[in-house]
């Protein structure tokens, strides 16, 4: 068993439907900042946001091709659907 004090942070990753619009709102209206990013061709598909303690991970997948993922794929599953 792991030891509890080793555990220092825990980060939420989120999947986005528009990684450049959540950006702006956790960076610009909360004031996070980006401390890593992925690039895929020239576009932002994920990032770690930090603001003093706490983190969040941004993902954005493509919604065609082999990486893809879509909603309907999905085994989570909204409360009306």
């Amino acid at each position: 068993m792991t030891n509890p004090e080793n555990l220092t942070q825990v980060v939420p990753f989120l999947r986005v439907s528009a990684i450049e619009r959540s950006v702006r709102y956790y960076v610009e209206g909360l004031g996070f900042a980006m401390k890593y990013t992925w690039v895929v061709d020239g576009k932002l598909r994920w990032c770690w946001l930090a603001r003093g303690g706490a983190a969040i991970m941004l993902q954005e997948f493509p919604t065609q091709g082999h990486d893809s993922w879509s909603q309907r794929h999905s085994p989570i599953r909204t409360a009306t659907g």
